[in-house]
């Protein structure tokens, strides 16, 4: 450092490098040296901070967890540099599933219990999450956490917006992980076609025509098997009858996926699969999935109040549906023309 004539400071350059580590903030320390037949010293030491850059984190799920697996499930903190030392980063847990803090779990028991604390000390960092098999049918549990932004001591989250990550529990049997439907919104009326489509969470090998019963008034109806194709998922159809109604179309029960005398098992473990459906209108459900209504032009089959009924061969009533009463309005025009023949 050279203080030139005529001037009393000079200016001690330092250039910071981004050194691509997170490594907090770093010192550095000046000490004027001592020439007693130049100068003084008054003050002869100081200190400049370097601001070390604050690693970015994104957060993921690496793999899902699986009931039963010797296999973790894994939510991944990848950051933008490694630590030279670690950083401690909270977060929160949330979820739809159930923890428990001992080694084993019981009935009802998912997973063990999140420390809610992680040191990432390289590129990527996992917490783990142990899941166990509960006996239980319960296809769409989550497991969810919540990075908390903070600063332990120099280190924080550099970013404005929580990252929060969500984990399914796949459960251990293959089962049923949703009903839907190809067939556009809407309403179907007599004749109409609609596809169903029941998809499990592995591909399913099918023997024999399995059925599917509906929701359609007061006579449910049964949808046809078509295929397994693609093979985790079974296709059916159904064609509205004059007598089905439902201004919001769902399968009849959490059972109404029914063998037929065939079997369905897992494709790879060729163990029986679980047949339960997702409970009408929840999530996973056809109604909650889509917005299908049927209408076969009859009501439910039965007549209206005030309406005259028809005996065992039909009837004329109000109550027989239109396209019942237009064939007695043409039986009738007929039957008028004969008579007016004689």
């Amino acid at each position: 450092m050279t203080i030139l004539a005529g001037q009393t400071s000079a200016p001690v350059l330092v250039s910071a490098i981004n050194d691509g580590l997170a490594e907090g903030n770093e010192t550095l320390i000046a000490t004027i040296g001592d020439k007693p037949t130049v100068y003084t010293r008054v003050t002869n030491t100081d200190t400049a901070t370097i601001s070390d850059f604050l690693p970015t984190f994104t957060l993921t799920v690496d793999p899902i967890g699986v009931e039963g697996s010797a296999t973790h499930g894994r939510f991944k903190i990848t950051s933008s540099a490694v630590p030279v030392l670690p950083i401690t980063v909270a977060y929160t847990v949330s979820s739809t599933s159930t923890a428990t803090a001992g080694a084993s779990a019981g009935a009802g028991i998912d997973y063990m219990t999140l420390p809610l604390t992680v040191a990432v000390t390289a590129l990527d960092t996992f917490i783990e999450v142990q899941v166990f098999e509960d006996s239980e049918f319960d296809p769409f549990e989550t497991v969810i956490i919540t990075l908390t932004d903070q600063t332990v001591p120099t280190f924080a989250h550099a970013g404005t917006t929580p990252l929060t990550a969500t984990m399914t529990i796949q459960d251990a049997l293959v089962s049923v992980a949703s009903v839907t439907s190809s067939s556009p919104n809407g309403n179907y009326t007599v004749g109409e076609t609609i596809a169903i489509a029941v998809t499990f969470t592995e591909a399913v090998a099918v023997t024999g025509s399995p059925t599917l019963q509906l929701e359609t008034g007061s006579s449910d109806a049964i949808a046809t098997f078509v295929n397994n194709n693609p093979t985790n998922t079974l296709n059916f159809t159904y064609t509205v009858r004059i007598t089905d109604i439902n201004a919001d179309l769902d399968y009849l029960s959490a059972t109404a996926l029914a063998l037929n005398g065939g079997t369905i098992t897992g494709a790879a473990s060729s163990t029986p699969v679980r047949l339960t459906l997702p409970a009408p209108g929840t999530i996973g459900s056809l109604s909650a999935n889509k917005s299908l209504s049927v209408d076969g032009g009859g009501g439910d089959g039965k007549p209206e109040p005030g309406a005259v009924a028809g005996g065992s061969s039909g009837g004329c009533g109000l109550g027989s549906g239109l396209s019942a009463l237009l064939l007695c309005m043409l039986a009738g025009l007929v039957l008028s023309l004969q008579r007016l023949r004689r």
